[in-house]
Order: C-alpha cells, then sequence, then structure tokens
C-alpha cells in the first residue's frame, strides 16, 4: 500500500506543475489580447476627402493635422471622448463630439493640396501620440507613415 502512495505523489505533483504552467499561460496570453485590441491607432484614407480613422479605449486631449507651413486644424473634445467614439474625422468636418480650436472658424480652413506633406496625430491620455504622415498625389494618399 506505501508503495501504490509513493507512486502516486510525483504523479500529482506533475499534475499540479502542468495545471499552473497552462494556468499561467492562459493568463499572461490574456493581458496580451486585451493591450493589442485597445491599442491606440489613427489611419488615413487612400482617396479625397481626406478622412482620419481612429480606434482604441484612450480618451483624447486634442487631435490636430499639420502641414509644411505648421498648424492647419486643431480640435478638441467637448467632453470625454475616446478614439473608438471618435472613429471617423473628415478634414474640414467638425465632429458632434469636438469644438474647433485652430482655425477660429472653416471659412479659414487651409485646404490639403496636391504633393503638400501633412501630419495628423492625435494626442492623448495615458500613452504617446498617434499619428500618421502622408503626402498627397494625384488626389491620393501616398508614402503614408504611421506611428507612436
Amino acid at each position: 500500500m506505501e508503495d501504490s502512495i509513493s507512486t502516486n505523489q510525483p504523479s500529482k505533483t506533475k499534475r499540479n506543475l502542468i495545471l499552473f504552467v497552462i494556468a499561467t499561460v492562459f493568463l499572461i496570453a490574456a493581458m496580451f489580447y486585451s493591450c493589442i485590441k485597445s491599442l491606440p491607432k489613427i489611419t488615413v484614407s487612400k482617396e479625397t476627402p481626406i478622412t482620419f480613422y481612429t480606434s482604441g479605449s484612450n480618451e483624447i486631449i486634442f487631435f490636430e493635422v499639420i502641414g509644411d507651413g505648421g498648424k492647419l486644424w486643431k480640435l478638441y473634445p467637448k467632453d470625454r471622448v475616446t478614439l473608438k467614439e471618435l472613429s471617423i474625422v473628415k478634414y474640414g468636418e467638425i465632429p458632434s463630439s469636438c469644438k474647433q480650436a485652430f482655425p477660429e472658424d472653416l471659412s479659414s480652413l487651409s485646404p490639403l493640396v496636391e504633393g503638400g506633406r501633412y501630419h495628423a496625430f492625435v494626442l492623448i491620455f495615458d500613452g504617446p501620440p498617434v499619428r500618421v504622415e502622408f503626402t498627397i498625389k494625384d488626389g491620393k494618399t501616398v508614402d503614408v507613415l504611421y506611428g507612436r
């Protein structure tokens, strides 16, 4: 009888270790997945009108478009707004969740012109800004670079 108890002990320890490793791997995978699915992101449409798409759970501080000559357009959220809630921003159209800070009115907004190099970025809480850089050529965005 003692022999059967002693031979089961290593098997039980091995089983517990395997269960611990599986649970740890599952926990790490779940944490990794939750981080990836909520990563902040901004993309730009391939064609005009230039449209920006945002996603992620971070709250927005402001959205800005800059050209070679400096700041072109700046928006602030009216209340707390996440990147996912902002979702779509067409250049020159103020989303209902935002207010325009620059220029003072849309009539003085500079157009995005052929050959111009532009940067759009969103400053967010608890993270680096999300940004996209692009040029307009033949009415399309080219040389698109995404970054954080």
